[in-house]
């Protein structure tokens, strides 16, 4: 021990082993060990107990000398159940010491209060016997509990954010640019396919270029210069080969570090592989392509075919009237049933056609979108439909509908063939009520529609008619579908597809609500600007 306090090491262990004994110098340096922060404490290697320990040691971990007294074996005692067999063993390495070393290692105490914390202990011989063997050691144990706990939170968290970027594809780098020094998280290594051993000296923006695929690298350069230039943040996204040869589309989001003078001199950014996400949306498109150039060859087909047809019919009625002028007393009343059965199967056929002609209008339309006033379509629909309406004797009632973004002749269309289907499908019990309301889309409904963030009206057209199941409220809109007998219902059976294709024109949503015998009711949702 230190040379000036006088104390033989037979007196300083002693006083350890026995501290009410030595004379008040040597009591000062009990006094030293109570003021130090850490537990301090001596062991008897001969009697393998604990022969000394200062008051922060009795105070944190709640033990008295009766209790030592009592232990028949201590360190079973106070060391944690799990942690026994390792602390032996390093016990053990303390007899191996020189006089000038010491040796530290972590193990945990256990409390009387019956918890545990973890310490990080150093010890050193205090003294030796005669034979050179050491007859005590001096540890001074520090509570790390708090330190271990955040370290392994730390562990967590790293683990748990290399975890998150594998599973999210994406990495995160930054990039001194002064010094020309690139680093890399885990995440860009998974990207790259680069083991962490194979880290070049030169790690930087030469090597980071390298995977970089060469019709991408010079826009991939551009970027990044024109961001230098004007002190911006950027994004882009190019094609890279991997160090395993696989092909991978990044998107890279990149934010310039900026020093005191405005000067870039540090870019942090992240890396995203898109890959899946780029293939998905080029399939898309291709298939895209494929139904809309399919869509616009069946819509060719059915108008030319629609006006090819109207020829040969407008033959069979014009040679049936014929026959049936020339030689109508000759035909008889079997003859003539057959004739008037031929012109109602052209008139069907010719209504077919008519309806055919329509929805493929509804979907080649290419007049603009203009400001349309919902209440001049609603009067101009009413006007043609005036003598329908007087005779079922329809009242008709409407609040005030919205001016929006529109085909008018489309609007036209659409109102007259859900109002038209309103009057046709009406009840005999009751008189027909047709009830037209709009109202504003609040964020709430848009939300649950799906709908993007611009305002939408919704118009909505109720009736009291016969109605229908509700299991039929999405057939009602396909294309030639009838609830009802042509003998009972005339019509194509085309009306509220033609609705559809109309409102799908003009990006909005359709769909209906009944009741078998209580009426049914139509909403419509409109952008208000397109």
């Amino acid at each position: 021990m230190n040379e000036q306090s006088n104390l033989s090491e037979v007196d300083y262990l002693n006083f350890f082993l026995h501290p009410t004994q030595g004379d008040d110098f040597l009591k000062n340096y009990r006094k030293l060990a109570d003021f130090f922060p850490a537990l301090v404490y001596v062991y008897d290697t001969d009697n393998k107990k604990i022969g000394f320990f200062n008051k922060k040691f009795s105070e944190f971990l709640g033990y008295s000398n009766e209790d030592f007294a009592s232990f028949s074996d201590t360190w079973s005692n106070i060391i944690f159940k799990d942690d026994v067999e390792k602390f032996n063993d390093e016990l053990k390495k303390f007899y191996a010491l020189k006089d000038d070393e010491n040796y530290s290692f972590d193990s945990r105490f256990n409390r009387k209060q019956g918890d545990w914390r973890y310490f990080r202990t150093l010890g050193t011989v205090l003294k030796r016997k005669d034979d050179g063997q050491p007859a005590a050691f001096l540890f001074v144990a520090q509570d790390i509990t708090d330190a271990l706990n955040n370290s392994e939170e730390l562990k967590k968290t790293k683990e748990l954010f290399r975890e998150t970027e594998r599973l999210q594809r994406y990495g995160i780098y930054t990039y001194d640019i002064e010094n020309d020094i690139l680093t890399w998280s885990d995440g860009m290594y998974n990207l790259c396919e680069v083991e962490k051993k194979e880290e070049n000296e030169k790690f930087n923006a030469a090597f980071s270029k390298s995977f970089i695929n060469t019709e991408d690298l010079e826009q991939v350069t551009a970027d990044y210069e024109n961001a230098i230039q004007n002190g911006t943040d950027y994004d882009n996204e190019f094609s890279i080969t991997t160090k395993k040869q696989n092909n991978r589309i990044l998107l890279n989001r990149a934010k310039l570090i900026k020093n005191e003078t405005g000067k870039a001199v540090k870019i942090i950014g992240s890396m995203r592989d898109i890959t899946k996400e780029k293939l998905f949306e080029r399939e898309l498109q291709k298939t895209i392509k494929d139904l809309d150039r399919s869509n616009k060859e069946l819509e060719e087909f059915a108008y030319i075919a629609s006006h090819d047809l109207q020829e040969p019919l407008r033959k069979i009625t014009t040679f049936s009237s014929r026959l049936r002028a020339k030689f109508e007393n000759e035909l008889g009343s079997e003859g003539k049933t057959y004739i008037e059965r031929m012109h109602a199967a052209t008139d069907n056929m010719r209504m077919l056609i008519e309806s055919l002609l329509d929805i493929s209008k509804a979907t080649r339309n290419a007049q603009p979108f203009v400001p349309t006033d919902l209440n001049e379509i609603l009067k101009t629909v009413k006007d043609d439909l005036e003598l329908q309406i007087e005779e079922d004797e329809v009242t008709i009632t409407s609040s005030e509908l919205p001016v929006i973004d529109a085909i008018p002749s489309l609007m036209k269309q659409l109102f007259n063939n859900i109002i038209s289907n309103a009057i046709k499908f009406h009840s005999p019990l009751r008189e027909t009520s047709i009830q037209i309301s709009s109202r504003e889309i609040d964020k709430k409904d848009r939300e649950l529609l799906l709908l993007p963030e611009i305002p939408f009206v919704e118009i909505a057209i109720k009736d009291n008619g016969i109605g229908f199941e509700q299991e039929h409220a999405e057939k009602v809109f396909q294309i030639f579908q009838r609830l009802h007998g042509k003998s009972e219902y005339p019509g194509s059976g085309i009306g509220l597809a033609i609705c559809k294709k109309i409102v799908d024109k003009h990006n909005g949503i359709i769909w209906a609500k009944s009741d078998s015998g209580h009426g049914s009711s139509f909403f419509i949702i409109l952008p208000q600007k397109q």
